[in-house]
């Protein structure tokens, strides 16, 4: 509900006088003032006066304020139970028991002229999902964090999985220094942003403490490292941006790190620098620990307060993963190595003795709390996202999240059970979006291939369809999951698919095991089928040759024209890798003489396999020649005709094929830079470089690390050592991987700058890369 005229319902306990309105001046009296009877908005004791009033008539309809939180009111009434929050001039209304809801409204429009908005679907620009049948509720912002993708322009840059990466150091070492410098950074929006989602994270989206709470100390000054930074925790939220802060389903009630959850979401959290610096991990655990016990004291009475549960156990247990601090926080006695610690800490035992929590030693790998403390790699992350409430929600995943938490529920998990499970998943993961439960059914996976397929009754289960089998071998080939295709592999052996669909899913498995270096199994799943098409013999070709197992390669290349099966584009875009293998001219000669007669020279994937065997093979002629006569061109086609240059010593040509591509539309990748770069370096153009480098930041990839790796190598190779300095510095003093670490010591080394590559050495020594 809304109070139209809030401000104007206050009562004035002083005598106050305004000027006469324009347009409202008395003509008999025009240097007379106006007496305020009632207060006004713009005047300073409007919004308290109004407050003490609207306080005083939501009591005398049985209204309780709770002595906890001043903006939360109460009314308990047997089993009925009604809460009020007022937030300036709106009003929520929560409630079991719709009458005495609708009669709390009815009160309120008598005493003020208010406007009642229906069931609450926004607040403050949090949008409510509610599920009652599952006693769930979620708060999202989504349509706020579209609003701050748009204004700081990150509404179509590429997507995160985390919102800090887990090897980036920021320091102040990163903050401009030259005025032209800091000039350069002042057109940056950084402290807009910082706040912008900040508001985010201390509403629904705790999953960004950590990162926002990093990034937001360089607000002063404030360099290109940072500002990266900070551009990636959009991407992540652009990623995330329908993700719920999710309460319900969950029979927890408060465990905590720096986080507390109440009923499976997270109601309290904290991530921020200590004001004291600690001298060794305990005593960060320790003061952190004496933190969470003073917020779990007030939580427990604010929640016992309002009764939102039926009882709080005492004492709550707080779990640390520090058993030092555990031990320092259940000994009384002084210890000379934490002598130093200041008292205030110490009220940890104090609030242990008095029994109100119980502090607990909790595994690393188990601690919610480490999103808001430190940057994860992204299983973990997500794991743990998951863990505080960090849901996707919609409507028709309901019935298959429900169906997942009875399977996960079980002690012991079989394979085919965890992969009939995620595939249901993933039958509803377009609408649903729920990668954290995919990902907390991954894990059960890994556990769970302690038990025998061979024990399975696949009759049970409802049958899946091919193309999510399908999809999900794909999955498993990126991820180089071979137990997950192995459990997938044993379901469709004990499935009654028909013989078409079989043999399709069969393929995609030989083709997993392949990809996941398992040839020996690929082999025999393909000995083993009862009949075999072209993608079969293409799996057996691309396996053995992506396995350097050229001959063999050769000889299921021969084998499938010999029993009547003829090549697609696909195998023979396989079997010209394999010339390339063997590095035969001659064999790659013969491929492409068929190839024409065939009619699949005009196939895209075919030419551009035959520009690249070409160039491979030192034959620049005839990978020009290959790419002249193209019918159909991408920007793989584009890439192979570069690299290939680059790769022959062709380096002024390699760079007029790159400015030639952008002029016909095409869009560089990370590959086409790398390429274009290493040519320039052999050039030594630096003014050439400069134009590829404008690309690059224009297309926003400065901070790839192989873009950028190349960019420092290129800038070095040209004597512009400046300028591979400012890649390095803006990009990557906070990367742990070397490689642009190296590159700048090459760098270096290669303009005899002897003292900058120690200095940088120690540095990369000391920053344990």
């Amino acid at each position: 509900m809304d109070v139209k005229t809030a401000f104007l319902n206050g009562k004035l306990t002083e005598d106050v006088y305004m000027q006469q309105l324009e347009g409202f001046v008395d003509p008999k009296n025009p240097d007379k003032v106006c007496k305020l009877l009632k207060s006004i908005y713009g005047l300073k004791q409007a919004s308290r006066s109004w407050n003490l009033h609207f306080d005083v008539r939501i009591k005398e309809f049985g209204f309780t304020k709770s002595e906890f939180e001043p903006c939360v009111y109460t009314k308990f009434s047997g089993s009925i139970v009604t809460f009020l929050v007022l937030y300036v001039d709106d009003i929520l209304l929560i409630g079991n028991d719709v009458p005495t809801l609708q009669s709390v409204k009815t009160w309120l429009s008598k005493c003020f002229q208010m406007k009642d908005l229906g069931e609450a679907a926004y607040i403050l620009g949090i949008k409510i999902y509610r599920n009652r049948s599952r006693r769930l509720i979620g708060l999202s912002q989504s349509t706020y964090i579209d609003k701050i993708l748009k204004r700081f322009r990150m509404n179509e840059s590429k997507k995160e999985f985390i919102p800090m990466q887990h090897d980036i150091v920021l320091s102040k070492a990163q903050c401009p220094v030259s005025s032209e410098d800091q000039d350069k950074m002042k057109s940056v929006p950084y402290a807009s942003a910082i706040g912008s989602i900040m508001y985010a994270m201390l509403c629904t989206r705790p999953d960004v403490a950590y990162s926002i709470s990093v990034t937001s100390k360089y607000q002063q000054n404030p360099g290109e490292a940072h500002w990266v930074a900070v551009k990636n925790i959009l991407k992540y939220m652009r990623r995330t941006k329908e993700m719920f802060l999710v309460f319900g389903g969950s029979e927890d009630e408060i465990s905590s790190g720096y986080v507390f959850t109440l009923n499976g979401g997270a109601i309290s959290w904290k991530s921020s620098k200590q004001d004291t610096i600690a001298d060794s991990t305990i005593e960060t655990e320790y003061i952190a620990a004496s933190d969470a016990a003073k917020e779990a004291v007030w939580l427990r009475n604010f929640i016992s307060d309002i009764r939102v549960v039926a009882s709080i156990s005492r004492p709550i247990d707080i779990y640390c993963d520090n058993s030092g601090a555990v031990a320092q926080a259940k000994e009384p006695r002084e210890h000379h190595k934490s002598r130093h610690v200041l008292r205030k800490y110490h009220l940890i035992r104090e609030i242990i003795g008095r029994g109100d929590v119980r502090i607990c030693k909790i595994p690393t790998d188990e601690n919610v709390a480490d999103p808001l403390t430190k940057p994860l790699a992204r299983a973990k992350h997500e794991g743990h996202a998951s863990s505080i409430g960090m849901q996707y929600l919609d409507t028709s995943s309901y019935f298959m999240l429900s169906i997942i938490n009875v399977l996960i529920s079980f002690v012991v998990l079989h394979d085919e059970i965890v992969v009939f499970a995620i595939l249901i998943l993933k039958e509803f993961e377009a609408k649903a979006k729920s990668s954290t439960s995919l990902c907390s059914l991954r894990t059960c996976s890994t556990r769970a291939f302690q038990s025998s397929i061979a024990d399975i009754d696949t009759s049970y289960y409802p049958h899946i369809h091919v193309q999510k089998l399908v999809d999900f071998l794909h999955e498993c080939s990126r991820e180089r999951s071979v137990k997950e295709a192995k459990a997938v592999h044993g379901y469709v052996l004990k499935s009654n698919y028909s013989d078409e669909s079989l043999l399709i899913l069969l393929n995609h498995v030989a083709h997993t095991y392949s990809k996941c270096s398992n040839l020996t199994q690929a082999r025999e799943v393909f000995n083993a089928m009862c009949r075999r098409n072209v993608f079969s013999w293409t799996v057996m070709v691309t396996g053995s040759t992506e396995n350097g197992l050229f001959h063999d390669a050769f000889k299921y290349f021969c084998e499938m024209q010999k029993s009547g099966i003829f090549p697609d584009e696909f195998a023979y875009s396989a079997f010209i890798q394999l010339c390339i293998g063997l590095n035969c001219f001659n064999l790659g000669k013969m491929v492409h003489a068929q190839i024409i007669i065939r009619g699949y020279a005009s196939h895209v994937r075919v030419s551009t396999s035959l520009l690249n065997m070409y160039a491979k093979m030192g034959k620049v002629k005839d990978s020009s020649k290959v790419f002249t006569t193209m019918a159909e061109r991408n920007e793989v086609s584009w890439n192979a005709l570069i690299s290939g240059f680059t790769e022959n010593s062709l380096h002024l040509q390699a760079f007029d094929r790159f400015l030639e591509m952008i002029e016909t539309g095409f869009t560089p990748n990370k590959f086409t830079f790398v390429s274009v770069l290493k040519a320039i370096g052999k050039l030594g153009d630096a003014g050439k470089g400069k134009h590829v480098h404008k690309c690059v930041s224009e297309l926003d990839m400065e901070s790839d690390v192989f873009v950028g790796t190349a960019l420092i190598d290129m800038y070095s190779k040209c004597g512009a050592i400046s300028d591979a300095r400012s890649v390095f510095e803006m990009n990557f003093i906070g990367c742990h991987m070397n490689m642009p670490w190296n590159a700048m010591i090459s760098g270096y080394a290669q303009c005899n700058c002897s003292q900058e590559v120690l200095e940088l050495y120690v540095r990369m020594r000391v920053n344990a890369i």
